[in-house]
């Protein structure tokens, strides 16, 4: 069961690439720490080794000293964009995990790829109509 606030969900992603989506992300997390630095290293991971594994999905991530605590957001970008996944599809859901502390990441970043394993979730994700129905289907599935 992952926690995340209904203020760190965006139903409709405005973004159009890599960077104008990770920082819509980051913004919803305003007091996670230096979100300029935060997002540079994002960015540059990304052109390292893509952080889209595929189905549609893909979890930007960031574990550092520029991270305050450990945050989690999610977007739906309902249309898709190409993000480099894996498996050369587009990418509709997209997770954003920062934070300091190595064993929330590692437990919270096992337990996106758990759930993104399971097609129903993909599917109500894209479904939903509200970041609170996100926001149940987040919680209420086993990680």
């Amino acid at each position: 069961m992952l926690q995340i606030p209904e203020s760190n969900i965006i139903l409709n992603l405005k973004g159009t690439d890599k960077a104008s989506i990770a920082r819509e992300l980051l913004e919803t997390m305003q007091q996670i720490g230096d979100i300029e630095n935060i997002l540079e290293a994002i960015l540059a991971r990304n052109k390292i080794m893509s952080q889209a594994p595929g189905r549609g999905v893909a979890i930007l991530r960031y574990l550092g000293t520029y991270a305050r605590t450990t945050g989690l957001a999610v977007g739906i970008k309902r249309e898709g964009i190409d993000f480099d996944a894996l498996d050369g599809r587009p990418v509709y859901i997209f997770f954003l995990l920062v934070s300091n502390d190595r064993s929330k990441y590692v437990d919270t970043l096992a337990g996106l790829l758990r759930l993104i394993q399971q097609p129903t979730v993909r599917l109500n994700l894209l479904r939903a109509r509200s970041e609170g129905q996100i926001k149940k289907i987040l919680e209420t599935q086993p990680i």
